[in-house]
C-alpha cells in the first residue's frame, strides 16, 4: 500500500547533499509525484526491507509490489499459496521448487511482520472479477482463440 506525504502527521525536514535532492527530485518528476510521496516511498520500502531481509519492490501496474530479491518471485502470491494450503510447507515448497526454504520462510516472515497489508491483498484479489475488469478495460482482453 503506497504512503503519501499526505497522510504524515508530523512534518520532518531533511539535510540532504544536494546530488541525492537533485536525484529524488528528478525522479520525483520522472513519476509525476512529490518528492515527498517519493521519499515516504522509499523510507516505507527501505524499513520493510531491513525488517524482512530479502524483500525487494519492484513497480507493478500503479503500485510496488514486494518481490523475492534473488529472483523477482512476488511475496504476495507465495503468501496466498501458503493460505490455499492450510500453511503447509511441503506443498507449497514443491509448487515454488525454485526457492530456498530461506525464501520461503522470507514470504512466512513478511507476512508476519505486515498481516494487515497481506489480508487487504489477500481480500482484493478474492474480490477481483475478471469480466469486470475486462468491461473496464477492454483492451486487455486476450483475443479468442481460433476455431476450426
Amino acid at each position: 500500500m503506497p504512503t503519501t506525504a499526505a497522510k504524515t502527521r508530523n512534518p520532518l525536514s531533511l539535510r540532504l547533499p544536494e546530488a541525492l535532492r537533485s536525484e529524488l527530485e528528478r525522479q520525483a518528476v520522472n513519476e509525476r509525484r512529490t518528492v515527498s510521496s517519493l521519499l515516504a516511498e522509499m523510507i516505507n520500502e527501505g524499513l520493510k526491507s531491513r525488517r524482512v531481509p530479502g524483500v525487494i519492490y519492484r513497480d507493478e501496474g500503479g503500485y510496488r509490489s514486494p518481490r523475492v530479491a534473488r529472483i523477482g518471485a512476488k511475496v504476495l502470491q507465495i503468501i496466498a499459496a501458503f493460505e490455499r494450503n492450510d500453511g503447509d510447507f511441503a506443498t507449497v515448497a514443491s509448487v515454488y521448487d525454485w526457492l530456498t526454504e530461506a525464501e520461503l520462510r522470507m514470504a512466512l516472515a513478511y507476512w508476519e511482520a505486515f498481516p494487515e497489508e497481506v489480508k487487504a491483498w489477500l481480500q482484493e484479489e478474492r474480490d477481483f472479477d475478471p469480466e469486470t475488469f475486462y468491461r473496464d478495460n477492454p483492451w486487455a482482453r486476450p483475443p479468442e482463440p481460433p476455431t476450426g
